[in-house]
């Protein structure tokens, strides 16, 4: 997916409260551990050995996101996802900017659109580049 499909895909916006996925490659070892190679099992979920953090930052300073998961897609090779949930107090706009760090290392920031209504939980995807994520797909 590139950085215009993955815009687009969030043309309605997402939610405070929602869940925000993000695909990307490069996390790192998980426990269980995985084979290189391997299929990604859904149980147990292959989770990320170090921690990964995520941030929204519309412009008026960052907050922080809580990681709900991060590791490997289940039934997928080597392509892992985190959940990010949009917080109460996130900023809102069409240019909220999520960023994902893991052991010292921040990712290319990915554009979403944030709205402040939200009675519903809708799962929506950002798309974080291979190696440590240097640059976006």
């Amino acid at each position: 997916m590139t950085k215009n499909a993955a815009e687009a895909a969030h043309s309605r916006g997402d939610d405070r409260g929602e869940i925000v996925i993000a695909y990307g490659t490069g996390f790192g070892a998980t426990s269980p551990a995985v084979p290189s190679g391997t299929v990604s099992p859904a149980s147990p979920a292959a989770q990320t050995v170090l921690p990964v953090r995520a941030s929204l930052n519309g412009g008026t300073g960052a907050v922080n996101a809580p990681v709900e998961f991060a590791g490997l897609t289940p039934g997928y090779v080597g392509l892992y996802q985190v959940n990010i949930r949009v917080p109460a107090d996130a900023p809102t706009g069409p240019t909220v900017e999520l960023t994902i760090e893991q052991d010292g290392v921040t990712s290319a920031p990915v554009t979403l659109p944030v709205t402040f209504t939200s009675t519903n939980v809708r799962a929506s995807v950002a798309v974080v580049n291979a190696n440590r994520f240097p640059e976006l797909v």
